[in-house]
């Protein structure tokens, strides 16, 4: 994978990110409610804990279609850029987790099963795709590390 193909799929993966916070993020059955991450956001303190975690996920998918432009047009340092495409990666990985985590499973775990729990708080799609991007994100920057570290 040439820097290039770095750059482009960083910077791709960035825009789905960003689009992934105005897809549905849970749904929560018991009220037949679903929200999408912005209205997560948007509804602040209404019974979220973690209503901030969309804000993140929209820093971060920027920052990683950022990084892929500068990496594409070959601007700068690669192996940082690959470290700071992990970084951007993680934080869309453990961020998303530490949200469902905080607002729907620790309070319940005592008194229900992680089948219960994972049926009535129902991950959705743009919750889900973040997931996807961030384990891609972390691939490609380690490729991108890799790559460049062969070549110093």
């Amino acid at each position: 994978m040439d820097r290039k193909t770095v750059g482009i799929s960083s910077a791709i993966l960035g825009i789905v990110a960003v689009f992934c916070v105005f897809l549905f993020w849970v749904d929560i059955n018991p009220e037949g409610v679903t929200y999408t991450g912005w209205e997560i956001f948007r509804k602040g303190s209404v019974g979220f804990y973690e209503h901030d975690i969309p804000i993140y996920i929209m820093i971060s998918g920027s920052a990683a279609m950022i990084l892929g432009i500068l990496e594409f047009l070959g601007k700068g340092p690669g192996r940082i850029f690959g470290l700071m495409i992990i970084t951007c990666g993680a934080v869309m990985i453990i961020c998303p987790a530490v949200f469902y985590y905080d607002n729907f499973v620790r309070d319940l775990l005592d008194q229900w099963d992680w089948i219960k729990i994972l049926d009535t708080y129902e991950m959705r799609s743009g919750f889900i795709l973040t997931e996807i991007i961030g384990i891609a994100l972390l691939v490609i920057g380690s490729i991108q590390v890799q790559m460049h570290g062969r070549d110093e």
